[in-house]
């Protein structure tokens, strides 16, 4: 009795439905449900800047080390293990190649040199 249907299925379905309704209102914020999350968007950090955490990291914040704790060849700032991201490892940079930080590896070929 019930078929069963793929997601493009349903979406086809829900847009006629939702085509045939007529004298519809525009879609408005529901005031009771914003009230019912406020918590989570305060906790959360929803519709807030001030939450994030992730981005790219102030280039003062990001120490200077030595080759062998980690740093680049070139200008010495600490990068972070391949595959991984910012949220786990902050304040580092993003690995190149041949022991240098993405940054120092591609700013050859961007100069147009080698």
């Amino acid at each position: 009795m019930t078929d069963l249907l793929n997601h493009r299925d349903l979406s086809a379905v829900i847009d006629a439905w939702a085509a045939s309704i007529t004298d519809k209102p525009p879609l408005q914020r529901d005031p009771r449900l914003w009230d019912l999350f406020e918590e989570d968007r305060r906790i959360y950090g929803i519709y807030s800047q001030n939450g994030r955490k992730g981005g790219r990291p102030k280039r003062g914040s990001i120490p200077v080390v030595g080759v062998d704790e980690g740093g680049c060849r070139e200008c010495g700032r600490k990068m972070r293990p391949r595959r991984t991201s910012l949220s786990t490892h902050p304040d580092t940079v993003s690995p190149g190649a041949n022991g240098l930080c993405a940054g120092c590896y591609i700013r050859p070929a961007q100069r147009g040199a080698e």
